[in-house]
């Protein structure tokens, strides 16, 4: 069960990001064309679909799609007509490609018509401003990365990732293991304490249904890093459990979650790792240590 099997200590190594090996031999590496930085690290390729990247709303008629590298960001945009970026200035160098439509640029005083097909250059912390004539497609690339904008994403990452915690506890709560195994990907595998691991919807639908019907739970994320469209969480867990002479005991635990982020930008998890507190055999806990639905009794 979630709660009380306890006693083994179970460490789970989560890779997230595709490890280089260093290589002395250079020849290698311009075949392979993976570059090699100063620390002898090699740097691997990684191909991505511009379709599977979320597609982000800034404001009516203004989306963006974004792609950061080690050195660089990429973004594409789409500008409805009569919508218009405001006059600002950063410190990283911005090339902007017109693909489709017609914008006016301004910049040091001085406008701009910007055709597609053409591309425009700011130097680092020159301002310029936007206004879309037509219906348009733009790519910009910026060098060194947006850093203010992964800040801002990882924000707004960890707060989704929060309001996908809280829907999974709603959803637990109510014992709803089919519309719970959703809240994972298809091929999740979830590690509870002292049993086989469970892989698949299906069968986490079936486990849970099987080992924690009546279970009440509460989770409280203590970590959250993300890492491109994957993240790790760790945190405390209080779970209630109906006992058989109709009591309710209370245990406490501790969690350790993967989640990746799914096109239609759902955070789903993918890895889940569970136990308790508690040594084997011992006495559930008499109270939790914070609430689960408002109320621990």
């Amino acid at each position: 069960m979630r709660a009380i099997s306890a006693a083994l200590s179970l460490a789970a190594l989560v890779s997230l990001a595709t490890g280089g090996f260093a290589q002395s031999n250079s020849e290698t590496a311009a075949v392979d064309g993976q570059s090699e930085p100063l620390d002898g690290g090699v740097i691997k390729a990684e191909k991505r679909s511009l379709d599977a990247i979320p597609v982000e709303v800034l404001a009516p008629g203004i989306t963006r799609q974004v792609v950061h590298g080690t050195q660089s960001t990429f973004s594409r945009w789409q500008l409805s007509a009569g919508s218009s970026v405001p006059l600002h200035h950063h410190v990283n160098e911005q090339m902007t490609w017109i693909i489709s439509g017609r914008a006016e640029v301004l910049s040091r005083g001085i406008k701009y018509e910007l055709l597609a097909g053409e591309i425009m250059v700011f130097a680092p912390t020159v301002e310029h401003a936007f206004d879309i004539l037509e219906d348009t497609v733009a790519i910009d690339f910026f060098s060194p990365a947006r850093q203010d904008w992964i800040v801002g994403t990882a924000a707004g990452a960890e707060n989704e990732i929060r309001a996908a915690i809280a829907d999974w506890v709603a959803i637990y709560n109510r014992n709803d293991w089919s519309a719970l195994a959703n809240q994972f990907t298809e091929d999740a595998m979830m590690m509870p304490p002292n049993t086989p691991a469970v892989t698949g919807r299906a069968a986490i639908s079936a486990w849970e249904a099987a080992n924690e019907s009546g279970f009440r739970i509460a989770l409280r994320p203590d970590d959250i890093s993300i890492v491109g469209d994957r993240a790790i969480i760790h945190g405390r867990s209080c779970v209630l459990i109906p006992l058989e002479d109709g009591a309710i005991g209370v245990d406490v635990g501790k969690f350790l979650e993967v989640r990746r982020r799914q096109p239609d930008g759902r955070w789903l998890v993918a890895q889940d790792v569970f136990n308790s507190d508690l040594a084997t055999g011992a006495e559930l806990e008499k109270a939790c240590p914070f609430q689960i639905g408002g109320d621990t009794q």
